[in-house]
This record gives C-alpha cells, structure tokens and sequence, in this order.
C-alpha cells in the first residue's frame, strides 16, 4: 500500500510492507536541466486566424489539427509527450526527479498479523505497525513543518527488538523506474558518511546539457 506525506518543501512516498519498504524522498529544489537551452516553441501568428476561425465555429478538431501541422514542420515534435488519450503535452526545460530512497529490509519471525498501515491526516504522520512471534514493531514517517526535516522511528516492544537494513539508492541508479536522473552523467554527486552521519550532494552540471 502506498502513502505519501511532506510539510510543502520536502515529500516523502512510502510504499512496501512490514518487511520490505521503500521511501522515496522528493525536495522542492530538485529539478533537472532538460537542455542548456530551451527550444524556442514554433511561430503560430500566421495561422491564429485561422485557429479562431475554426474554435468560434465549434470545430476545435480543426483548429488542433492545424497547430499540430505547424508543429511538426517547425520539428518540434521531439519536444511533445503524445499520450493515449489524444493529449499533447510539451516537455518541461525543468524535470523534477526523486532525490533518493531508502530500502529498508525488517524480517519477521513466523507469521505476520495485525499488520496495520495509515496515515494521521492531522499532523502527516505515517505509521507501519505489525506484530510476529517475537513482539510488535512500529516505523513511523513525518516530514516536520518547523524544522523541515524528514524525521523516521523505528520503535519495537513485548519482548521484539529492532534489527532492520537500510539501503540508500542515488538517484544516478537505474533503481528509480523513471524517477530519477534522466541524464545522471551531466551532474555532479558526493555521498560522505563521517561519524554515523551520511551527507548526499547533487549539483546539476548546465554548461554540459545541450
């Protein structure tokens, strides 16, 4: 089951199970160069007459149509996402992309029950609970308003202790399913982990998109 939480800065999307998780972390800065240049659209001022000709009579197929054609003979047409519902939509100069993931791996002993999850639509909270041979656990998500921080617990009691794996995916990996760096050879990354705490830094490289 997937839920997503964020404080309008930060987002995070969680979505797994008791034993399998995958958080993917999002943040309002993050957006990749599609080019260091932006296409400039095709000239349509010659045919807008005709485009109001068509959308004043009820015929918006046509004044479509047209724009359309102008489109693909100025070559724009490497620059339009065509949907299957008939929408065109054009490619955005800025892409926004998953910072990173956390995979975490929790194993249970013997059968899981009670395995609950939800969201508190109060303070954002997401919360996993489920309980196995050992005792109870509990992972809780929150993207904090004040601090704007991306706060986890993972918490465990009646008898269970926490024993988890945590994984962190760069978003240069090939893990992201199209959420992550279209073109991660044209940024620059550093991961550093110095006394238990891990710093990522990601900069965008301009000068080398075309």
């Amino acid at each position: 089951m997937f839920f997503f939480t964020g404080n309008g800065k930060q987002k995070m999307n969680l979505l797994g199970n008791p034993e399998h998780e995958i958080i993917a972390f999002k943040q309002e800065l993050l957006f990749e160069p599609m080019w260091k240049n932006p296409p400039q659209p095709p000239a349509l001022a010659e045919i807008m007459k005709e485009i109001r000709f068509f959308l004043r009579n009820g015929e918006p197929d046509k004044a479509v149509k047209l724009v359309s054609q102008a489109q693909t003979e100025a070559g724009y047409d490497p620059f339009m996402n065509r949907m299957e519902t008939g929408a065109i939509i054009p490619v955005s100069m800025l892409r926004s992309h998953q910072a990173f993931r956390l995979a975490i791996e929790q194993s249970s002993k013997g059968k899981i029950r009670n395995y609950l999850r939800w969201l508190d639509l109060m303070n954002g909270e997401v919360t996993v609970q489920w309980e196995d041979s050992f005792g109870s656990y509990k992972r809780e998500a929150l993207s904090a308003y004040s601090t704007d921080v991306n706060v986890m617990r993972f918490t465990a009691w009646n008898g269970a202790s926490v024993n988890a794996e945590v994984e962190i995916q760069l978003p240069t990996e090939n893990k992201f399913e199209g959420e992550g760096l279209r073109y991660p050879g044209k940024c620059r990354q550093k991961l550093e982990n110095e006394d238990g705490i891990i710093c990522y830094e990601l900069a965008y490289v301009v000068l080398e998109y075309k």
